[in-house]
């Protein structure tokens, strides 16, 4: 599949390295990350892209993170113990923590590290493959009474 050629050069640095980031790396992000692009109109013609604003809301760290990754798709892959994806999103967390734009490592940490660390259901099953980078950020963060730590 080829990804569309969506101009995310008109949407903040760190949204379009993201955007394009999760497309490579998460194919099941891509249809999330289509209508994230769609809705902020960049697969639009010029025209209908005049909106202003819409693009850094639509596509900011924060609600690509939310909407196209944590939410459709590592979520669910944790909350059903999916052993076949659960790797390879905990690689992708993991780079993204080692991100070196900060607006992408602070987005992780608000929008995926925060609501993964703090469910008692998804963070047992997602912790045997979460990475160094996670584990160190989970265990620094502020305690949650309401985490259930992996046995």
């Amino acid at each position: 599949m080829t990804r569309p050629r969506y101009d995310t050069g008109r949407t903040r640095p760190a949204s379009g390295r993201l955007f394009n980031r999760l497309w490579r790396a998460c194919p099941a992000a891509r249809p999330h990350l289509d209508r994230l692009a769609h809705e902020a109109g960049l697969d639009a013609t010029a025209a209908e892209r005049a909106i202003p604003g819409s693009v850094a809301r639509a596509l900011n760290p924060y609600s690509v993170l939310s909407e196209a990754f944590f939410w459709p798709v590592l979520a669910p892959a944790a909350r059903t113990g999916d052993v076949g994806r659960l790797p390879a999103l905990a690689a992708i967390v993991e780079a993204l923590l080692a991100s070196s734009d900060e607006d992408v490592r602070d987005a992780t940490h608000i929008r995926v590290l925060t609501p993964l660390s703090q469910d008692p259901e998804l963070w047992p099953r997602f912790h045997p493959f979460a990475g160094p980078r996670l584990l160190a950020a989970v265990h620094t963060a502020e305690p949650n009474p309401h985490r259930a730590e992996p046995e």
